[in-house]
């Protein structure tokens, strides 16, 4: 949108721009998405034996908006390096699908500093990893902290405001294409 000068019209309509751009690609699978994810929540936690506590029950809502919050506020802040970089493609496959390659697997395959990346700095380890400890009751198990598992929502809330900030900026930053 930047490229092409879209953003423009974005910016002259008399609503956020930020939800403009987010619901502009909105796509009906994404209903189909959510029916199999339950249904793979459902059957998971039934093949793995989880016992759905209060606790496990009240924390799950607030641990999948967090992990949405992370994974959203991160991908905004690789788009809005386009504001900068007017292409970011490459950069969108670099951080995007491959950090998928590393949430595919246990942050605890990594030596220390790679488990110190993953959780403090690009906090993707926060999205399945420290969760899926509290869930299948491996609280301690080879984590940096036990407090971690239930960090999620917090480091949600973390990566999203500084996520906004960021577009903000770039948003203040951008120049029309006829500039």
């Amino acid at each position: 949108m930047v490229l092409d000068g879209d953003f423009d019209r974005v910016l002259v309509r008399p609503l956020s721009p930020l939800g403009q751009v987010i619901f502009s690609k909105f796509e009906i699978s994404t209903a189909a998405h959510l029916i199999i994810g339950f249904t793979a929540l459902y059957f998971g936690s039934s093949l793995a034996g989880i016992v759905w506590t209060l606790n496990k029950a009240l924390l799950f809502p607030l641990i999948v908006i967090g992990g949405v919050m992370i994974a959203g506020g991160i991908r905004l802040i690789v788009t809005a390096v386009a504001f900068w970089t007017l292409r970011n493609r490459s950069l969108v496959h670099t951080v995007i699908f491959s950090s998928k390659e590393f949430i595919n697997y246990p942050v605890n395959i990594y030596n220390l500093g790679m488990q110190f990346f993953l959780t403090f700095i690009f906090p993707i380890a926060f999205i399945n990893f420290y969760p899926a400890h509290l869930f299948l009751d491996r609280s301690g198990e080879e984590l940096l902290h036990p407090a971690l598992e239930i960090g999620t929502p917090v480091v949600g809330v973390i990566v999203f405001t500084i996520s906004i900030f960021t577009w903000k900026v770039g948003v203040d930053h951008y120049q029309s294409t006829g500039s």
